[in-house]
């Protein structure tokens, strides 16, 4: 049974056109309920539910204006998830097959039974409740897969950051050491001050190139895919070494319509997931293939590593939420979920994955490949 208090706090969409049922079943429905919207069409109906974000939509069929089914046809049309409740007088099986086919939750005939309308409402309350739940985890899941991304940043900014500081370090102290034994002269001081600011310069140039990188990604605009890998995969580059692993780039020039963040934690995700694969099959020779072509209106971007592949077993479950072969401290389950999920819905493309042999200097690699497969507009 559903919390009272979580009951009260459902906002619950009420759309009847016979005035003294809409305000008979409103007053009921108040004792249970604090926020009830009140719609007398399906085009009222339609319209609360754009402005009010119920979480329970109560609806009679036949009604002027626009009809209840309709109404639901038009809902269904951007969210499949919302609960609806059809009321009505009619118990005709075109009806009932009409609900159906719009996904109806429950279909109670009129005069409405209180108590079976209620348990309808406890019973649609529970699961919401338990999606909102699940909702909050996937939430801290992928703020936690942010943070992620984040720490690799950092450790990355700190790769490129390690020669110009010791650059830096080394010509002070040298300073330093000439002055203390009194054999520091114009011309080496001169030289030593020209390496540091030189350096200086290179540290904040390497801060703007990341600022730039990252700010303002998130419109669509004429990107060249090439020139943004390019810099994106310099960028990692140095943190992959650290783990004894090597890019090969076969890069095509190619630009398309798309968005700058989304392009980079695609790749973000699918190289990390390379790089940890890798570590945990404990490969010797480690190489990330990272290949961008044209076939046709097509830009497939290709994302290989030399890990041996996906088992068969499980290579259909690999883009569900939450399922991972690491231990839980490594991954949350969700950074291929995660990159299908971008792909799919926000650059409306698409991402898969299969197990390709590849050469490298002539020697023969296997492993999983994902392809992503994006229209050029």
């Amino acid at each position: 049974m559903i919390d009272l208090k979580k009951l009260k706090n459902l906002r619950i969409l009420y759309v009847e056109d016979e005035a003294e049922v809409r305000e008979l079943l409103k007053d009921i429905l108040s004792v249970r309920v604090d926020k009830i919207f009140i719609a007398t069409n399906g085009k009222e109906g339609y319209e609360s539910y754009k402005k009010d974000n119920p979480d329970i939509i109560i609806t009679d069929i036949k009604m002027p204006i626009m009809s209840g089914l309709e109404m639901i046809k038009e809902i269904r049309k951007e969210n499949q998830d919302i609960p609806i409740v059809v009321t009505s007088a009619f118990n005709d099986v075109d009806f009932l097959t009409k609900s159906i086919d719009l996904n109806v939750d429950k279909y109670i005939t009129k005069p409405v039974d209180i108590t079976k309308l209620f348990d309808t409402i406890n019973r649609t309350a529970l699961v919401i409740y338990q999606r909102k739940e699940l909702q909050k985890k996937d939430a801290l899941l992928k703020n936690k897969e942010k943070v992620q991304a984040i720490e690799e940043l950092l450790k990355n900014i700190s790769h490129h950051w390690r020669q110009p500081l010791s650059v830096i370090s080394t010509s002070s102290s040298a300073i330093q050491l000439k002055k203390s034994l009194g054999i520091l002269d114009d011309e080496y001081l001169e030289e030593m001050c020209t390496n540091i600011n030189k350096n200086a310069q290179i540290l904040s140039e390497i801060i703007e190139d990341f600022t730039n990188f990252f700010q303002n990604g998130e419109t669509q605009e004429l990107l060249n895919l090439k020139d943004i890998l390019n810099k994106y995969i310099n960028m990692l580059e140095p943190s992959f070494k650290d783990d004894n692993i090597s890019f090969v780039c076969e890069l095509e020039d190619i630009s398309l319509v798309t968005t700058k963040k989304d392009i980079m934690q695609i790749v973000f995700i699918l190289l990390n997931n390379a790089k940890d694969i890798l570590i945990l099959n404990n490969i010797e020779n480690r190489y990330i293939k990272i290949s961008l072509v044209q076939k046709g209106d097509k830009a497939i971007l290709s994302i290989q590593d030399n890990a041996n592949g996906v088992p068969e077993d499980i290579k259909d479950k690999i883009f569900e939420p939450y399922f991972t072969t690491k231990h839980k401290s490594q991954g949350t389950g969700l950074g291929l979920y995660v990159a299908y999920e971008i792909v799919k819905n926000n650059l409306k493309g698409e991402l898969c994955v299969k197990n390709e042999k590849f050469i490298i200097e002539d020697k023969e690699y296997f492993g999983a490949k994902f392809d992503i497969c994006l229209n050029i507009k």
